[in-house]
């Protein structure tokens, strides 16, 4: 919010504050508050005075409480969001004057910014869950080093971007202060802290060794063991510092990640400046245009410098260094120590801190490892091709075809010639780590090949049948499903101009049927092989629903059978033990009773059952129910097509069947006989009004044949 501000005429209002106030004049002005933070600055100032000086209130006119004073330009924080302030600004004559003094007041809401905690997690979630991440990493000896006054948080921490712009979503911050004090916005030089906890004689060596002798103080460390399991290791961090701007050329705050080979005792610091030895350090990376007297040192590698009082840094530092990477070579195997450590140099003022990004800390996983194919993957007919994963013997390589292991193929490549599914599992020895990887060897062939491509079905209101389809977004989704690596997908009108490579379609397609089937050409980059398939283009009503299929509702089986051996006609069938509950598709997928049976699924006699299609892949609403019947050896069984209904039942239980039925008897689940009643009679209706909920069984008899059926009672 601005305001322009003309105070000729004002005259001094004597409001008492407790603040230092000039006594010729003042001007009032409110605003509300949008968030807990808000700052005020002042521009285009004009007029006789050369200075300006605020002080905030809350209440109103005559019931006015001084909040803070606001010399200059200044944050004030703690805000009630809602709440109108007040404002009185003061402007100083200097000598008797007459006022005339015009100027812009603007009151500006901070940015987001990062939040911190120093008891979130504790050292050993920081480096596993927070740093690492991986199941791979083999950690152990986990330790820290900083303040441990009981009334100031700690130097080690969690941080997390909270929607603010900081280059890191989330990590670990270890700072010469308290991390609590590491959230922005930038509220001007001091530190958060002026004692000293502690040195680092690892650290002060390093960087004596480029010139700065001085004492260092307030280090943190956070230090462990770790057995790398490829032989490259590497993570991400930035570092910030309130020594930018106007110490940067002499207060070498600085950090160090420094590696040792437990084996042979050899040390590195892979803090350093891209590409040299050099570590880094305020003094190392800095830009004079932040400090004309102080020359650049690698300025490429500062990112932003935050003014005092800068409601838009995330964090309360000076400046900060872009996002660098740290790496090093080490042996798969071999037993290492890292240890991370930032001190300030020379005092203990104006705290520094590095951030480490989450997940980024790969000291050793195979994750982010590539099984990859020397040919691509469409195999041509005759050749071969040689699988190929990029990481060291030191593992464990287990191949499989198709999920049957080829016998004998224990390295990090193998060579095939046959098509189909091939997977590599990889282990280390002695570690949790045990990963998969897979890639899709596809078939040369002109023959149409199943790969599972869905059709592509859009629906519009009124549809004509007629739709625009944008081709780019189903040859994505065909890269997904084929897994076809880097193949060149084309979409073609025939399968001749599939075959022939000729004919393809632009990046958008008119259909001219529907459905309209369309073909793939799946082509080889390497080589030139390829595979076609095929998918449909359907455009549909935007009310349509798939209808049930359709099939008898009463079906005879023997012993042994499963829903496979049920005759249904339709797409798709899956099989459900209930009927639809509504929706396009009943089926909820975290209702285990609204999952499809198997279709191996042995059928129970007396059981109904409920079947659905997909078309164009969507699921019917509507179930078919289908009772099954067990035949008992003659040609006409007497209880074949009984029916029993409503199940469940509330009061009056109905049964129905072909022949007379001789006589029912109801039964819990005990074997207690609960209801018996004779019938002599095709139909019967039986009372369940005196029973408890529950389930029964329910034994129908006719003739020489009897069925038991269970019964839901509610």
């Amino acid at each position: 919010t601005t305001v322009e501000i003309d105070v000729t005429g004002a005259t001094f209002s004597g409001t008492p504050s407790g603040c230092t106030e000039f006594s010729e004049y003042d001007v009032w002005f409110r605003f509300t508050a949008t968030s807990a933070t808000h700052k005020i600055t002042y521009a285009n100032v004009s007029g006789f005075e050369a200075s300006l000086q605020s002080i905030l209130f809350s209440g109103s006119c005559g019931n006015l409480t001084p909040v803070g004073c606001l010399p200059g330009n200044g944050l004030m924080n703690n805000l009630t969001v809602g709440e109108t302030y007040l404002i009185q600004t003061h402007a100083d004559l200097g000598t008797t004057g007459t006022p005339d003094t015009v100027f812009t007041a603007c009151v500006t809401t901070p940015l987001p910014a990062i939040t911190t905690s120093a008891t979130a997690y504790t050292a050993e979630e920081l480096v596993n869950d927070v740093l690492i991440n991986s199941q791979c990493v083999n950690v152990s000896n986990i330790s820290f080093s900083t303040a441990t006054s009981a009334t100031f948080a700690g130097g080690l921490g969690y941080f997390n971007a909270n929607g603010s712009a900081f280059q890191f979503s989330e990590g670990v911050v270890l700072s010469t202060g308290s991390v609590n004090y590491a959230p922005g916005p930038n509220n001007g030089p001091s530190s958060s802290n002026y004692e000293n906890w502690g040195t680092d004689a690892d650290l002060a060596a390093i960087m004596a060794t480029n010139g700065y002798n001085g004492n260092f103080y307030n280090a943190t460390v956070l230090e462990f063991d770790f057995v790398p399991l490829i032989d490259f290791i590497s993570f991400e961090f930035l570092f910030a510092s309130k020594e930018y701007g106007t110490f940067q050329c002499g207060f070498a705050d600085a950090f160090a990640f420094i590696l040792t080979d437990v084996a042979s005792g050899e040390q590195s610091n892979l803090a350093v400046i891209p590409g040299t030895t050099i570590p880094v350090s305020v003094v190392t990376i800095r830009d004079n245009l932040y400090n004309p007297s102080c020359s650049s040192v690698n300025p490429q590698f500062f990112d932003s410098f935050y003014t005092a009082q800068d409601v838009t840094a995330p964090v309360n530092f000076n400046g900060v260094t872009v996002p660098m990477t740290a790496s090093g070579l080490v042996t798969p195997g071999n037993t290492y120590h890292i240890k991370l450590v930032i001190a300030d140099y020379f005092d203990t003022a104006f705290d520094s801190a590095v951030f480490l990004e989450a997940g980024s800390f790969n000291i050793g996983a195979p994750d982010e490892a590539e099984l990859s194919s020397s040919t691509g993957t469409i195999l041509c007919e005759g050749a071969e091709t040689t699988l190929s994963i990029n990481l060291p013997e030191s593992f464990n390589f287990s191949w499989f075809h198709n999920g049957v292991q080829i016998s004998g193929a224990t390295g990090s490549s193998i060579t095939v010639s046959e098509p189909g599914e091939y997977s590599v599992n990889v282990a280390f020895t002695d570690s949790a780590c045990n990963l998969n990887y897979s890639v899709n060897i596809l078939p040369s062939t002109d023959t149409p090949q199943e790969f599972g491509i869905s059709p592509y079905v859009v629906f519009e209101a009124n549809s004509d049948g007629s739709y625009t389809f944008n081709l780019n977004n189903k040859i994505n989704q065909i890269k997904d499903v084929v897994n076809a690596g880097d193949a060149i997908i084309t979409l073609h009108p025939m399968e001749i101009d599939a075959i022939s490579g000729s004919n393809a379609f632009g990046n958008t397609y008119t259909n001219s049927a529907n459905p309209e089937l369309i073909y793939v050409r799946i082509e080889n980059p390497v080589t030139g092989c390829f595979t076609i398939a095929a998918f449909y283009l359907v455009v549909l009503d935007e009310n349509y629903t798939t209808p049930p299929p359709s099939g008898a509702d009463n079906q005879l089986f023997g012993e042994g059978d499963t829903l496979e051996d049920i005759e249904m006609e339709g797409e798709n069938i899956q099989w459900y033990a209930n009927d639809a509950t509504g929706g396009r598709s009943a089926q909820d997928a975290d209702d285990e009773e609204e999952q499809p049976l198997p279709m191996s699924t042995l059928l129970v006699d007396g059981t109904t059952y409920y079947a659905t299609q997909t078309v164009w892949g969507i699921e019917s609403v509507e179930r078919t129910p289908v009772t099954v019947h067990f035949s008992l050896g003659t040609a006409q069984p007497e209880l074949a097509f009984v029916k029993v209904y409503p199940n469940p039942v509330n009061n009056v239980l109905y049964i129905n069947n072909k022949t007379d039925i001789t006589s029912v008897s109801v039964y819990n689940l005990l074997g207690q006989e609960m209801i018996t009643t004779k019938v002599d009679n095709p139909s019967a209706a039986i009372s369940f009004a005196a029973l408890n909920q529950g389930v029964y069984l329910v034994k129908v008899t006719s003739k020489n044949t009897e069925r038991t059926i269970k019964v839901v009672k509610q």
